[in-house]
């Protein structure tokens, strides 16, 4: 069934060459006066702050800058933040790089408003969250991958207990994404793929479902998927191809990924991800790899849930023939087809691809904690995945 639903999109995206220079007056046109600049660590800070502070000062805007951030966004720099837009009158955030910076410029955002500990926000103490005056947000993309730019989650990391949580809601959601493909560029491949197939997961998160075919978005995910594996992976991955616009369409796509639009009336699939952050929370990993290391073991494991589906997705995304005697052989070679394509992008597929090698005691406790991170008693839509059904896809990752 197609379940009732209401829409709202509140983030504008401003796409192309040189659309950083318009940073300042974007923001200054919808309220900013004081501007929190934040950002990680890189080489390819080196040419865009430059151009974002030359874009503040031309609006007259003041600013601070806070960098530093890291994957898997640490609570000590949230907390850091938190006291920088308390004490200095900050009344904007502009979030510089991929997802863990517009993750940590939420953070910061909702940590401000909180009479709290910013981690008690998170760590499913009791506290109830204010979202509402959470501080604007724009963020200026760098690093095509979680869609955060778009999305109304913020997920942090605390190191010092290994945890990693998140929460959500609308006015988290930032309110412009800056894509410029030129500044996509100089990212090393390995943050290249890793981006990739978490935009992968995302179009296949939506896909999978425990809701009926909806036509129009099914054909769009379909088409997605294929176009990411077949011909847009293989393009931006070639050095020796001028792939500007390519770069732009990966920024598109993974925006794409998290937009409820294609989301209309389906429960969505979430099972994945909360198991790859709590991989994250452990080891410290990078999400597109937790993501390819458990993605083939958690979709193998849910399929009998619906087989017509992950049958249909391994003969339109990756081109298995469809046998309608054999779902389940249609389904497990289009599982098959998706490690080769994770193994083709150099990404791992197994715990020991990156030297990792969980005892029986961590992979209750990730999975205990994936449980956790959700509410309620169990986790996932295709399937309900409860302790036990976490800690064996994990073992099966082994």
């Amino acid at each position: 069934m197609i379940y009732d639903f209401e829409y709202f999109w509140s983030t504008r995206r401003v796409i192309g060459r040189g659309c950083v220079k318009k940073v300042g007056e974007k923001i200054k046109a919808d309220g900013a006066h004081r501007v929190l600049l934040h950002y990680g660590r890189g080489k390819y800070l080196d040419n865009i702050l430059p151009e974002l502070r030359s874009s503040l000062d031309a609006a007259g805007l003041e600013y601070v800058e806070l960098g530093g951030v890291v994957p898997n966004p640490r609570v000590e720099l949230v907390r850091e933040g938190v006291r920088i837009l308390r004490n200095e009158n900050i009344d904007y955030i502009v979030a510089v790089g991929g997802g863990s910076a517009t993750d940590s410029a939420k953070a910061i955002s909702v940590g401000a408003i909180n009479d709290v500990d910013v981690w008690e926000l998170f760590n499913h103490s009791g506290v109830k969250v204010n979202y509402e005056g959470a501080t604007p947000i724009a963020s200026v993309v760098t690093y095509p991958a979680t869609g955060a730019e778009a999305g109304w989650a913020t997920v942090v990391r605390n190191p010092e207990v290994l945890e990693k949580w998140s929460i959500w809601d609308q006015p988290l959601r930032p309110h412009f994404a800056f894509m410029d493909p030129e500044y996509t560029l100089t990212l090393p491949r390995n943050l290249l793929v890793n981006g990739i197939c978490d935009i992968m997961s995302h179009h296949t998160d939506r896909y999978m479902s425990d809701d009926a075919h909806f036509g129009v978005f099914d054909n769009l995910l379909e088409s997605a998927m294929h176009y990411l594996h077949k011909d847009l992976a293989p393009t931006i991955l070639d050095p020796e191809k001028d792939n500007i616009a390519d770069r732009t369409e990966l920024m598109a796509i993974a925006d794409m990924g998290v937009d409820e639009f294609i989301a209309w009336g389906r429960h969505k699939e979430n099972a994945s991800h909360n198991i790859a952050h709590q991989i994250g929370a452990l080891y410290d990993t990078l999400h597109g790899s937790t993501l390819s290391i458990i993605y083939c073991s958690w979709l193998t494991y849910v399929m009998d849930e619906n087989l017509e589906r992950v049958a249909r997705w391994a003969n339109r995304v990756w081109e298995v023939d469809y046998d309608p005697s054999d779902l389940k052989g249609t389904a497990l070679k289009g599982v098959a087809k998706l490690k080769e394509w994770y193994t083709w992008l150099g990404m791992p597929v197994c715990f020991s691809d990156i030297g990792l090698h969980p005892s029986a005691e961590e992979i209750e406790r990730m999975a205990e904690l994936a449980i956790k991170n959700s509410n309620t008693d169990y986790i996932g839509v295709m399937k309900k995945l409860y302790k036990e059904d976490v800690a064996e896809i994990l073992r099966n990752c082994l």
